[in-house]
């Protein structure tokens, strides 16, 4: 069983990280059936709902995991 605790992405204040973040659930966690994933805070920046593209923010995040 492995235990994964993500959290402090902070995505939609820049794309820094995301790459990083998405090849660590390809490699690590996706198709794997031993992983858990908990989400902790500051997973999406605190000003990304008032920003124009805040679904596309969403939707990317939603998308991969």
């Amino acid at each position: 069983m492995a235990l994964h605790l993500i959290s402090n992405a902070r995505l939609g204040s820049s794309s820094e990280g995301y790459d990083d973040l998405s090849r660590y659930h390809r490699e690590l966690i996706a198709g794997n059936p031993h992983s858990l994933v908990v989400f902790l805070r500051n997973m999406i920046d605190k000003g990304a709902g008032k920003m124009v593209e805040r679904m596309d923010i969403l939707k990317k995040f939603k998308g991969n995991y």
